[in-house]
């Protein structure tokens, strides 16, 4: 897939993110927080994961911005479930 296709499903895809944001909320059990705050534009998050043996089990988010930076933590968390904490670095 490429051209005005390709385009096409990565914007519907990430305005369904931003509209229905998987993953959002509080951890309950998280090992480790991140927060991140755009002075510019107003967009502040907190990442929330639960990291087991070097592991990254579980994530989510919480907080507030612009559709992009919603489907963004949106996709995240459900990329980094399984991967190593090296993987997500390298995310």
């Amino acid at each position: 897939m490429s051209g005005p296709d390709e385009a096409e499903f990565f914007q519907e895809m990430l305005l369904d993110h931003a509209r229905r944001p998987r993953n959002y909320g509080e951890l309950p059990g998280a090992t480790m927080h991140a927060r991140a705050e755009n002075t510019l534009c107003g967009d502040r998050l907190e990442l929330h994961l639960k990291v087991v043996e070097a592991r990254i089990e579980a994530a989510t988010f919480t907080g507030a911005g612009c559709a992009i930076c919603l489907a963004a933590a949106s996709l995240l968390t459900e990329t980094l479930p399984g991967r190593t904490s090296a993987e997500a670095l390298d995310l």
